[in-house]
């Protein structure tokens, strides 16, 4: 039993490293974006010469990349903004289409018209839909534990396309994701490497701590591409690899949505990559490993 813990994913998942992450403070200043009838909650820093938008996945929120900032935003001007309306009682999370309009017409507004893209699990399939849509409007585009591939026992764990399963069950995703919050409560915990502090852990429960909230989470599973609704999905991803734009990849192992197999494919397949290694890591790495990909982003902008 011992060997089998100490040999296998159990270890990976719940024998959790010391982590060097502080208690979460906050000294941003919020400010919010009307589109749609919807508000949307952002932080910018506004100086800066390079100027990075960071899209976070679900179910988080512009938060996870405070630690990243932190670290680089002496050097370069860092938005970041929630994907969801920042209404409490509000279940409304944008579709794919839906969120790289938001982000396009976000731009607008700040009359940015040129960005490099920072982008974590489902933010990285936002930023793929806005390569595809405005092209001119990215420079470099950075990413991590992204969704390239539609979610099958090929390109992922079992866990991750179990969980994907499940999520598109009805009434079961109603008492997993709805009832019983299992994202926050369970899912972000584990999917860090290190021991996810108590303060960050509360911050995360309380943006989910409305059912409405967590009704847009599984609206949101719905979304994810299978073998049956793959084919934007598979656009996306030729696109990006084709493009001429600098790409950065931020790799652990095992990785949850891009395990060996998927980093492999998009090493051989995608033009202008570089790919840093960050070592052990499961799903969310912007909060195991902040400091590291400050560093990383701050070599590759040579800031």
């Amino acid at each position: 039993m011992l060997y089998y813990m100490n040999n296998c994913w159990f270890k990976q998942y719940f024998i959790k490293e010391k982590s060097a992450l502080g208690p979460y403070v906050s000294s941003q200043r919020i400010q919010h974006f009307s589109h749609l009838g919807k508000s949307f909650s952002y932080i910018d820093t506004l100086h800066g010469s390079e100027i990075l938008l960071f899209i976070h996945g679900n179910p988080t929120s512009k938060e996870i990349w405070f630690p990243i900032i932190q670290e680089i935003s002496s050097n370069a001007r860092c938005i970041a903004i929630d994907l969801f309306d920042e209404n409490p009682e509000s279940p409304y999370l944008p579709s794919l289409n839906e969120s790289s309009e938001l982000m396009i017409k976000f731009l607008e507004y700040l009359k940015i018209s040129e960005t490099n893209l920072v982008t974590h699990d489902w933010g990285v399939t936002v930023g793929l839909k806005i390569l595809a849509k405005k092209p001119e409007m990215v420079s470099k585009f950075i990413f991590m534990e992204g969704l390239f591939y539609p979610v099958n026992l090929k390109h992922y764990f079992f866990v991750p396309w179990f969980l994907a399963m499940l999520g598109k069950t009805p009434f079961l995703n109603h008492v997993l994701l709805v009832h019983l919050n299992i994202f926050v409560r369970w899912l972000i915990p584990m999917g860090c490497i290190t021991k996810l502090p108590q303060s960050w852990y509360k911050f995360f429960l309380g943006v989910y701590q409305n059912r409405q909230r967590r009704e847009g989470i599984k609206n949101w599973i719905s979304q994810i591409p299978t073998f049956s609704n793959s084919q934007e999905l598979d656009f996306l991803r030729q696109n990006f690899y084709e493009s001429p734009k600098p790409k950065l990849a931020f790799i652990v192992t095992p990785g949850l949505a891009m395990k060996k197999k998927t980093v492999l494919e998009i090493k051989m397949n995608c033009r202008h990559l570089s790919v840093k290694d960050l070592g052990n890591g499961i799903h969310f790495i912007p909060l195991d490993y902040p400091a590291e990909i400050a560093r990383e982003i701050l070599r590759f902008f040579e800031c």
